[in-house]
């Protein structure tokens, strides 16, 4: 008997093993206070997008997606044996069509993350749609400021993603009286959180350094008839007008100044809601020599990112903002990869509330547009080096892509952030 069990206990073994391999795996189980969202084996992974691709933002939108759709491509199409896929709303930028925006996607019940908005209207009910239902959302931009800072606790789950503008109003605060060596400076702002955090970061530097502000006003946001301010402004003219507002307000400013022989010479400041094509198509020649801040485009990927985007879509960008959201798409498929479970079979459980501590513990991830850190409020920000740029063509601000700047962050008397 012994002989017979050490003659045939080999083949045994391994039948025993062929046994244990093709025995199916036990179904990964739901711990997740928030719930999990099941994938099966060949199903995409879905993000969602919520975007204005019409109207006044129309290009800001089309950059913001061509950025995600270029991330999509360096993981080639696909994330943990997934194919990646895209839910989009073209959202506009009323509060309104936000809102149905996010309820919509809240109906999609296996979206993993939704990237957007990027308007300058207020976000907090459409983010509180989305926070309840458990889902994560990075606005850009200056969607990310309409939030309340220094309290995650509010949106769980909603993380923006922008340039801190407190430090882009101190650099081109630096900028104006340093640079151009004004001394009298007007300053517009329309209401929104990113303009006004703009404008007031801009005004304490400008005023520490010893600059006075000549005059102070708000523009409503969609008013074109700028002549009041205008006219205002020039009965104590500046040497300079820093007006941190979107378009078309900007765009009929700028336009509207020609008529005023006193604010011929005045110098134009504004910062990267205008650093957009469709503004220098609307004003022109209006709009020559005027000074813009933005995100650094010299690192030695940028040529590289570049050059996939000419052969993917055929022009340059429209904006800076494809930058934001490169990195945003980078960031959520990171996170979704540390929070997923893999099952043998290919299955993926992805728990929400493990979903949103990885993309609230992100530090030090080195992006396109620098590097970012998610911080205990409800932002990520970038720490890249700001540039200010100079339209000195009337021609297309984008034959010359990307634009090269004046005066970099790193020339300012504060260095990098």
């Amino acid at each position: 008997m012994a002989r017979y069990l050490s003659r045939y206990l080999p083949f045994a073994l391994v039948l025993a093993e062929l046994l244990i391999a093709c025995t199916p795996s036990a179904p990964l189980t739901c711990f997740d206070p928030l719930g999990c969202i099941a994938i099966p084996a060949n199903k995409p992974v879905r993000i969602g997008y919520i975007l204005s691709l019409t109207g006044v933002h129309q290009s800001f939108g089309e950059d913001i997606l061509n950025g995600i759709e270029l991330a999509i491509d360096d993981y080639q199409g696909q994330l943990l044996g997934h194919p990646l896929e895209l839910f989009g709303e073209d959202a506009g930028c009323s509060p309104e069509e936000i809102q149905k925006a996010a309820t919509n996607m809240t109906l999609q019940n296996d979206l993993l993350g939704v990237i957007g908005p990027h308007c300058p209207t207020p976000f907090q009910a459409a983010a509180l749609t989305l926070s309840n239902a458990g889902m994560i959302a990075m606005p850009l931009m200056a969607a990310a400021l309409s939030l309340p800072q220094n309290d995650r606790n509010t949106t769980p789950g909603i993380l923006g993603l922008t340039v801190d503008p407190s430090f882009q109003g101190q650099l081109i605060a630096e900028f104006a009286f340093h640079q151009l060596g004004t001394r009298r400076v007007a300053l517009l702002y329309d209401g929104s959180a990113y303009s006004d955090a703009l404008a007031h970061s801009f005004k304490e530097a400008f005023q520490n350094l010893g600059g006075a502000i000549t005059y102070e006003g708000i523009v409503e946001p969609g008013n074109i008839d700028m002549r009041p301010i205008l006219n205002a402004i020039q009965n104590d003219p500046p040497e300079a007008l820093y007006f941190p507002i979107f378009e078309r307000s900007a765009d009929y400013l700028v336009l509207q100044k020609t008529d005023f022989p006193n604010l011929q010479e005045l110098a134009l400041i504004t910062s990267d809601e205008l650093l957009v094509d469709s503004f220098f198509e609307h004003t022109g020649t209006a709009a020559k020599d005027i000074y813009l801040s933005g995100l650094d485009m010299s690192s030695a990927d940028y040529p590289i990112f570049l050059e996939k985007w000419l052969v993917k879509y055929n022009q340059p960008p429209h904006s800076t903002y494809h930058l934001i959201s490169y990195d945003a798409a980078h960031l959520l498929f990171e996170a979704i990869s540390k929070a997923a479970d893999l099952e043998s079979n290919g299955n993926l459980l992805i728990g929400r509330q493990a979903l949103r501590e990885a993309l609230g513990e992100i530090k030090g991830y080195s992006g396109l547009s620098g590097s970012i850190t998610c911080t205990k409020s409800n932002l990520c920000t970038t720490d890249q080096l700001l540039e200010i740029y100079r339209n000195d063509t009337s021609d297309d601000f984008r034959t010359k892509w990307p634009p090269q700047p004046v005066w970099e962050s790193d020339q300012s008397q504060s260095g990098s952030q």
